[in-house]
């Protein structure tokens, strides 16, 4: 795609290619959304009506899950006072993915996901004793597998360390 000057607005030329397999058509009503800094996503106007405004992350979220480097490194500058501080954990787990998570949700969730994996159980297992959704504790037991507490003794499937 190419961006164009066209009166006062910028315009976007879409290759015919592209044009042909996605059913755009001139006079189609689009909108620009942004997915995350620096990524743009093109929506149909009145689907984008539709589903309304993107409900962003809170601020101070409990855990996340990213799945590039590029965003790991991003949000690391921004949360760097938090990170010094100790009030936010990341780490990379072996999947690749980054794993962050507060320090307060780690305490708070920590004893109950320990307690819920007791000699060994699955992720599903672990999740469903702790009541936690499966990311939110494969992002605990991902830090707690860090800090040595916990042990992934084959995929998907921890043990706490005693």
């Amino acid at each position: 795609m190419r961006l164009f000057k066209h009166g006062d607005v910028l315009a976007v030329a879409v290759p015919d290619s592209l044009s042909k397999k996605l059913g755009l058509k001139e006079g189609d009503d689009y909108a620009f959304v942004e997915l995350s800094e620096g990524v743009l996503g093109l929506v149909n106007r009145s689907l984008a009506e539709k589903a309304g405004p993107a409900k962003k992350p809170k601020t101070g979220a409990d855990y996340l899950i990213l799945n590039s480097e590029d965003e790991a490194r991003q949000l690391s500058k921004g949360l760097a006072e938090k990170i010094k501080c100790g009030d936010v954990v990341g780490v990379r787990g072996f999947d690749k993915r980054f794993y962050v998570v507060s320090r307060d949700y780690l305490e708070k969730t920590a004893p109950v996901v320990k307690e819920a994996a007791g000699g060994g159980a699955e992720l599903k297992t672990i999740a469903s004793r702790s009541k936690l959704a499966p990311d939110a504790c494969l992002a605990v037991l991902t830090v707690l597998q860090e800090e040595g507490e916990v042990i992934e003794k084959k995929r998907g499937f921890y043990s706490v360390v005693v």
